[in-house]
């Protein structure tokens, strides 16, 4: 009788701790917001305020070598066509 009644409780304490261990283990839940698709045009916009640091490095090529003089030019002006943007000195032989 004794073996049946700890038989019992062994299987008690293990359904418990079976019990305990899937309520402790079960995923989290979370919400979710759910719409209806749609076609259109994405329009984003980023407004933020910022610092750019611009190196004056200036990459050309040519058929000789020498050195370019600093461009009055800067990234973002406008040039037409015939403008100088640079003033090639030939290398010392």
């Amino acid at each position: 009788m004794r073996v049946r009644r700890r038989r019992w409780l062994i299987l008690g304490v293990m359904a418990a701790v079976a019990v305990i261990a899937a309520i402790l283990l079960r995923p989290d839940v979370y919400e979710v917001e759910s719409t209806v698709l749609r076609e259109g045009v994405l329009q984003v916009t980023l407004d933020a305020d910022g610092v750019t640091r611009v190196r004056r490095h200036v990459e050309m090529t040519a058929p000789v070598t020498g050195r370019i003089a600093e461009s009055r030019v800067r990234a973002g002006d406008s040039v037409t066509v015939g403008e100088i943007v640079g003033t090639l000195s030939p290398a010392p032989l």
